[in-house]
């Protein structure tokens, strides 16, 4: 069995996964569930949805990368804007190259906050690097990325990735995260099962097609999956080796060549893997995400 030796791998190293699910050539060639079947929160493995949802609105000309959030969102601005922030586009959002030198909205930032307005808050924070210029990971990024797809579809971002992406992919209704204006909080809180979640990677894999539906442009699914820029660890546990080659639109890249990832925190990956027309997902609450990569780069890539 193709995973007989992750599951004996996981033993060993002692890691905390509660699915892999590996499909190739179209057909599942291997799963196994080491907890119930249930919606599991994905964390930010769910920014491949938000990717995918700006791509849709790209291909449709209702944005262009070079869009500026600061234009499009005049009424949240504080009274004073620092310099640099009328310079950030769509493209900085999507490759978290914003000019922030910290990671903002996440979740012990989220518990803490007063501020119910998180568009004003992410334009009132210093402002340390030119855009487009470093990679600092942050989850207001894919937000406000996610807040100008709402602006210019005129839907919440839940609808339209239902609407738009989930229903050609055949995923039923997903719990999502809001924020405190009514906004999809869309870097995490998507909760999924292994089974639907995989579906991001084959729809990646068919370059923007699901069974024979176009659900986004092929030169869109090429752009976002290879490096725009370079990147950095952020996961506090481990070296995080594979978080050191660099990011795409919301997704990353991997040690091997060609192959990318969509990647939520405690071991949520979408791995796909074009050369062996493959796609491998994981579900895991387990801090050494990089544990994880390691075992399927060592006992179940090998087989594809």
């Amino acid at each position: 069995m193709v995973l007989d030796s992750f599951a004996e791998g996981i033993r060993r190293r002692g890691l905390s996964v509660d699915g892999i699910q590996v499909i190739q050539d179209g057909e599942t060639v291997g799963r196994l569930l080491f907890s119930e079947d249930v919606p599991h929160c994905i964390y930010s493995a769910g920014k491949g949805f938000i990717s995918t949802a700006a791509g849709i609105a790209l291909d449709e000309g209702l944005l262009s990368l070079g869009d500026r959030p600061a234009e499009m969102f005049g009424e949240h601005l504080p009274d004073r804007l620092a310099d640099g922030y009328e310079r950030i586009t769509l493209k900085h959002l999507l490759t978290m190259s914003s000019g922030h030198d910290r990671a903002l909205l996440m979740e012990k930032e989220r518990l803490q906050l007063t501020e119910t307005d998180w568009i004003r808050y992410f334009f009132e924070q210093p402002l340390v690097y030119e855009p487009g210029s470093k990679f600092v990971y942050s989850n207001a990024s894919s937000y406000l990325a996610s807040c100008m797809v709402e602006k210019v579809t005129g839907s919440k971002l839940q609808d339209f990735v239902y609407e738009r992406i989930f229903k050609p992919l055949d995923i039923p209704w997903c719990r999502w995260l809001d924020c405190p204006m009514g906004h999809t909080f869309s870097p995490t809180g998507l909760y999924m099962r292994l089974g639907d979640l995989i579906k991001l990677g084959v729809l990646y894999l068919g370059g923007g097609e699901y069974r024979g539906s176009r659900v986004v442009s092929g030169d869109y699914v090429e752009a976002a999956t290879k490096k725009q820029i370079e990147s950095s660890q952020i996961c506090p546990v481990g070296e995080g080796e594979d978080e050191l080659y660099g990011y795409g639109y919301q997704f990353w890249m991997c040690r091997y060549p060609g192959i990318y990832r969509a990647y939520g925190r405690l071991g949520q990956f979408v791995i796909v893997v074009p050369d062996r027309n493959a796609v491998i997902a994981t579900l895991a609450d387990e801090p050494d995400v990089q544990g994880i990569l390691d075992t399927v780069w060592e006992t179940v890539l090998p087989q594809l």
